[in-house]
């Protein structure tokens, strides 16, 4: 501390000056941040995005039969978080029937944009392999974007051993870093990956892939749609199939790059409290559950994930998804994107019961459920004894009615409905 003398002040003695010793405090200057400006989008940028939009739903129309629009917004949030630096990537399954038009819809839509590769089968040397180089392998050149995978399908059909291999490399990317120890030298790579992959419903049967990745992935699941509304589409455009895809490309493109993005905004506390309750229920309706192999009798207590990547995706893609808009605010159809991924990420069997629950004064007989559902008695009864250990319904024998009785629990009751109120019921419909 540095100390100087001050102004001379007077002593009793008007004769003699007495100094008076001060405290000066060395003040260092603070370091000046630097935020970027703010982007502001002008009512004509705002415009411009829509009529794009717009141009994109018009030539879909043409070409496909009940294409859906939501998911291809929700793969465009996908790669719109890509670019904020502040976000975690998303890694975003669309499951769907063979020959629906995912494949062409979304990532064949998508893949005229920058930062974006489209893959197709993978094996453990994909990613890093050093045959001509560290530097030319694939990660190493590539850097951060997103994987556009045409057909997970072929990836799951892997050997058992060579799926584990591919599992633990994709989960090293989701997180931003993975090495690869060759022996002769080690390969690193530093980045940020966003991934969507149109993959059919047999991933539902592939529960140990899912458990490996440790539910990086979220669902959303593509609609089941008429196979014969579908081949009158097709014959109606028969001989401009590859034309009507690069036409969907270039307006897909030209609505992702029309106006530039605004920083995503921010939820209010209502609406964050509802995405949280969300999460929380999404996370009850998944829980994994452990059989024995010869009862089927459930064996350990069921323990729900503790929902980290999962809420990653359902607290922030409704911003990701308003910005993509060029909105300021968070509206209904950017929740909507969180509830239908979250709901979506269930189990479509579990997700049946619940729904089915929840649209006929949260409880059913056996008999009416099982008619709802569209699942076997012996079907119904397993999923529904998951769904009891898991604490998400609960089921007794009514005497009076001389059957079997499910009903939502309490708890669940509660999160249902502060997830979904009254003005948001139409994502309810069971499929």
């Amino acid at each position: 501390m540095a100390t100087i003398p001050a102004s001379p002040v007077p002593s009793q003695n008007p004769t003699q000056v007495v100094p008076r010793a001060v405290n000066l405090e060395i003040v260092r200057p603070r370091p000046v941040t630097l935020t970027p400006p703010q982007v502001i989008i002008t009512p004509d940028q705002y415009e411009r995005s829509q009529s794009a939009w717009r141009s994109v739903q018009e030539h879909g129309n043409q070409v496909w039969w009940m294409p859906d629009y939501q998911t291809l917004s929700s793969c465009l949030t996908v790669h719109r978080a890509q670019f904020l630096p502040g976000y975690k990537s998303f890694w975003m399954f669309v499951i769907g029937p063979s020959g629906s038009g995912k494949s062409t819809f979304i990532t064949g839509g998508m893949s005229g944009l920058s930062q974006v590769v489209v893959l197709g089968e993978m094996t453990p040397n994909t990613l890093l392999s050093c045959y001509k180089g560290s530097d030319k392998a694939f990660l190493i050149a590539f850097g951060s974007g997103t994987f556009l995978y045409k057909d997970f399908t072929t990836t799951l059909s892997q050997y058992e051993e060579v799926l584990k291999r591919i599992t633990a490399q994709l989960r090293e990317v989701a997180d931003g870093y993975y090495v690869r120890h060759t022996g002769v030298e080690d390969i690193e790579w530093r980045g940020k990956i966003s991934c969507v992959a149109a993959v059919t419903e047999a991933i539902d049967s592939y529960n140990r892939f899912l458990q490996n990745m440790g539910n990086r992935f979220v669902n959303i699941r593509w609609p089941r749609v008429s196979p014969k509304q579908v081949a009158l589409k097709i014959a109606a455009n028969r001989g401009r199939e590859l034309s009507n895809q690069v036409e969907h490309i270039k307006r897909v493109k030209h609505f992702f790059e029309c106006s530039p993005f605004p920083e995503p905004p921010v939820a209010t506390v209502q609406q964050n409290d509802r995405l949280s309750s969300l999460c929380e229920l999404v996370t009850l309706l998944r829980a994994s559950t452990h059989r024995a192999r010869d009862s089927r009798e459930i064996l350990d207590p069921v323990y729900p994930e503790t929902g980290g990547h999962l809420a990653n995706a359902i607290m922030h893609l409704p911003g990701c998804h308003a910005s993509l808009f060029r909105r300021s605010t968070i509206e209904e159809d950017d929740i909507a994107v969180s509830a239908r991924i979250g709901l979506d990420s269930v189990k479509e069997s579990r997700l049946r019961i619940v729904k089915g629950l929840a649209a006929n004064s949260w409880e059913m007989a056996e008999v009416d459920l099982e008619q709802l559902s569209g699942l076997s008695r012996p079907g119904l009864r397993y999923v529904a004894d998951e769904l009891s250990a898991a604490g998400a319904i609960e089921q007794h024998d009514n005497e009076t009615l001389g059957a079997r009785v499910y009903s939502m629990s309490r708890y669940v009751k509660g999160l249902w409905q502060q997830s979904f109120p009254a003005c948001f019921q139409i994502i309810l419909r069971v499929r």
